[in-house]
């Protein structure tokens, strides 16, 4: 819920966590976990949707993440935060977006 509020709080109003050293606190915290928890499923076993058959290798379970919804857990993991911090006060989405193509 905090994460939910947060961002579009940041990215629509303007509001600077940096002010606050609860939220930033905060902040970290939830991007340590959420990233903490992509990394925790790709080491708990899964199983196979087509079979029903419970997979144990690491490599296999990887492969299940990326197909299914590691794209719907990055982007929500994401630390838009950590991103905005280095953007100026006049700073827009759209330069974000360009810093994402870079990975590209």
């Amino acid at each position: 819920i905090y994460v939910a509020i947060l961002v579009p709080m940041e990215l629509g109003f303007e509001v600077k966590i940096d002010a606050h050293p609860a939220l930033r606190a905060t902040d970290t915290f939830a991007a340590c976990f959420f990233i903490a928890d992509m990394y925790l499923t790709t080491m708990t076993a899964a199983y196979q949707s087509r079979t029903g058959i419970l997979v144990w290798d690491r490599r296999q379970i990887i492969i299940m993440y990326m197909k299914s919804h590691f794209l719907l857990d990055f982007v929500a993991s994401f630390p838009y935060t950590f991103v905005l911090r280095g953007l100026p006060a006049g700073g827009n989405v759209a330069r974000v977006l360009r810093i994402s193509r870079v990975r590209r």
